[in-house]
């Protein structure tokens, strides 16, 4: 969850005019007070300090939940999200300070790793337990059987142009099958929503709203890039790890569910192919508020409202 920054005694000021404008009201804005857990480091040998501390942070995390889940209104929930929700930013620095202190011990790799799945990546904050993670697994770790995890934690951080081509290495050079599949889906994903990126930014003249967060290095790219030949470049791997067989049997867990390489690169490859604009929209079966069987087809050359609603 990411905070939303807040702004705490807000006051107002006019420069006068003559000295006949109003006086301006002072807005008093409660300070927003963040709830501190303390950490410490844990005592033990490294194995056993990392798994006190992730243990914890899912304890604080679980708890946090299901306050959350209890709360009797959206307001209160927003006031927890803001105030209560244990950052994993504090834990994430112990667990380097593990891993620098024990480089060498296994142990050091589920540290980092842990860091880069659940610690935030602000851009252009390149101290942040996130960057200093990764910078330490890309380097010292490119390699390791199970580098391929990393690639997939960062299969949405499209604009960090170094872990993309961290990734795309890993891929097409890595010894181990398993983590060239991972890195070959991850740097799909990447290449795919940056030639999405691309063709939104070469379609304005405005950079400022991609060069804020994330820099103009990364608006350069992205103007310099031809979305066609890197969507090209998505369905060539990933048809790759559709039809290699030592590749597609790969699993990997995702939440709770195991899944193969090669299922995940055809459900991508169907999406890439049909669920475009301009595409025909795929048959959709069911029955309408009266209970009448309909086809969305149809509907063919109608105006058509779908709505898709839960309720749990």
């Amino acid at each position: 969850m990411r905070r939303i920054p807040w702004v705490a005694g807000v006051l107002l000021a006019a420069s006068p005019a003559g000295g006949a404008d109003a006086p301006v009201e002072k807005i008093n804005v409660p300070p927003r007070v963040v709830t501190r857990i303390e950490w410490i480091m844990p005592r033990g040998n490294p194995a056993e300090q990392v798994k006190q501390i992730i243990d914890r942070q899912k304890q604080l995390q679980d708890a946090f939940w299901k306050k959350y889940k209890a709360a009797k209104s959206e307001a209160e929930k927003e006031r927890l999200g803001d105030t209560e929700f244990p950052e994993p930013d504090e834990p994430a620095k112990l667990l380097l300070e593990i891993a620098a202190k024990h480089p060498k011990d296994p142990v050091a790799f589920d540290a980092l790793l842990w860091a880069v799945q659940k610690a935030p990546a602000p851009p252009n904050k390149a101290d942040a337990p996130f960057f200093k993670a990764r910078d330490t697994l890309m380097r010292d770790f490119a390699r390791h059987p199970r580098i391929g995890e990393l690639c997939r934690a960062l299969s949405y951080e499209e604009h960090d142009l170094p872990a993309i081509a961290f990734v795309r290495d890993v891929y097409e050079k890595h010894p181990d099958a398993a983590a060239r599949a991972q890195a070959g889906l991850a740097l799909a994903n990447l290449v795919r929503r940056n030639a999405a990126a691309a063709a939104a930014v070469q379609k304005t003249d405005n950079d400022s709203a991609w060069a804020k967060p994330y820099g103009q290095k990364y608006v350069d790219y992205l103007r310099s890039a031809d979305p066609v030949a890197m969507n090209k470049e998505v369905e060539a791997v990933l048809e790759h790890l559709a039809a290699d067989k030592e590749l597609a049997k790969i699993t990997y867990e995702r939440g709770d569910k195991t899944r193969t390489i090669g299922d995940a690169a055809d459900a991508e490859l169907f999406e890439l192919r049909n669920l475009q604009p301009g595409k025909p929209a795929p048959e959709i079966t069911g029955e309408d508020i009266d209970g009448k069987a309909f086809k969305l087809s149809d509907y063919r050359g109608k105006v058509v409202l779908l709505d898709f609603w839960g309720d749990w």
